[in-house]
């Protein structure tokens, strides 16, 4: 199924998207709540990327347009569409010294560098509406050892780190050999700067799971509310954007949460229900790949 990004991208390659047209490529995933995204009434502003940033992302690498004379990226149409996935649960984050947070990705271009975003934050458009806009995304030349690439990137983990995945980023150092980056330079690192757990403890601060099109790029169909009444209670909201298969999915979210908390209550109990600790766990595995294309 296409996503509502991914169906972007399509209209842009088919020369059906308008020049003047600010493009929605995802909610400000939570992540960036740690380096200055503002949850704005307890939503994330939109993250947009302008005609000419995506033509230039797309465009063969090294080649110069007529009109921008800025140089293109040569990421595929394919590698363009997996970045809001990919920023959602990045590898670091950094802010360089003109204020741009830079995203590290778990994506390579067609050459092997680690692709790279770089944002802004609360860009105002038209004297009403904020947003956080997407002003490039490009493969970082890959480089051997000790060369410039490395070195930059060395530089900003040690230097201008706000965010990091201590074990995406060690198995990323690994392949790239960058050895001053090593496991346990992450680890240390993890622990002055917020990391994946802090991220899933931010999750659980925020307990609400949002149904959109795809991946929460697209509009909000309906949300499910996790009450903290001690008593399992649920409540699930449906917007205008709703279709048939919204109470299905959102009554899957409800399933999974009421499965592990019944294995929960039970695991210090009879052994009879120790299976349903590894069955919760199991069918939540399996059903997140069904419950997120629905």
């Amino acid at each position: 199924m296409s996503t509502a990004w991914g169906k972007t991208v399509d209209a842009f390659a088919q020369g059906k998207l308008r020049r003047d047209q600010l493009a929605r490529v995802m909610k400000t995933p939570l992540v960036f709540t740690f380096v200055g995204a503002v949850l704005d009434g307890g939503n994330m502003r939109d993250i947009v990327i302008r005609y000419n940033t995506l033509k230039n992302s797309l465009r063969p690498k090294g080649s110069r347009g007529a009109v921008e004379h800025t140089e293109g990226h040569g990421l595929t149409l394919d590698q363009v569409k997996q970045i809001p996935a990919a920023m959602a649960d990045p590898i670091m984050l950094f802010q360089t010294d003109d204020e741009k947070v830079v995203a590290v990705l778990e994506l390579k271009d067609n050459d092997g560098s680690t692709i790279i975003t770089p944002l802004l934050f609360e860009r105002e458009e038209h004297g009403i509406e904020i947003v956080n806009e997407l002003i490039t995304a490009y493969g970082r030349d890959k480089g051997i050892a000790g060369s410039p690439v490395q070195e930059w990137f060395s530089e900003n983990a040690f230097n201008n780190l706000l965010y990091i995945n201590t074990e995406k980023a060690s198995f990323w150092a690994f392949n790239e050999n960058a050895y001053s980056l090593n496991v346990s330079t992450f680890e240390r690192l993890g622990k002055i700067v917020p990391n994946e757990t802090d991220l899933d403890n931010l999750r659980n601060v925020y307990p609400r799971l949002f149904q959109s099109g795809n991946g929460g790029e697209g509009p909000v169909r309906g949300f499910v509310d996790l009450l903290s009444d001690g008593q399992g209670g649920v409540r699930i909201t449906f917007t205008p954007d709703a279709d048939v298969t919204t109470g299905l999915h959102e009554l899957g979210h409800v399933f999974l949460w009421l499965t592990d908390l019944q294995a929960r209550r039970f695991q210090g109990g009879a052994e009879n229900f120790q299976p349903l600790l590894s069955d919760a766990a199991s069918m939540e595995l399996y059903s997140e790949s069904i419950i997120a294309v629905m």
